[in-house]
């Protein structure tokens, strides 16, 4: 999975940096781009972990009964 994500990002460097390039993006808003990528990946990730805790909570409670 973390290959998967590693791959993700450096894709998307490489499609932002082409449209820099050839002028269809400014720089910054290619660091804007950047920053809201970083403000959505962080509630994605904390509601990866929660289901994550939800379901070794539902493991555990089918080992009890």
């Amino acid at each position: 999975m973390q290959f998967l994500a590693v791959a993700g990002i450096v894709a998307v460097l490489l499609l932002a940096s082409r449209q820099v390039s050839e002028g269809l993006m400014t720089p910054s808003q290619l660091v804007s781009f950047l920053l809201y990528g970083q403000l959505m990946t962080r509630p994605i990730a904390g509601l990866a972990d929660v289901y994550g805790r939800t379901q070794a909570a539902k493991g555990a409670c089918g080992r009890l009964t």
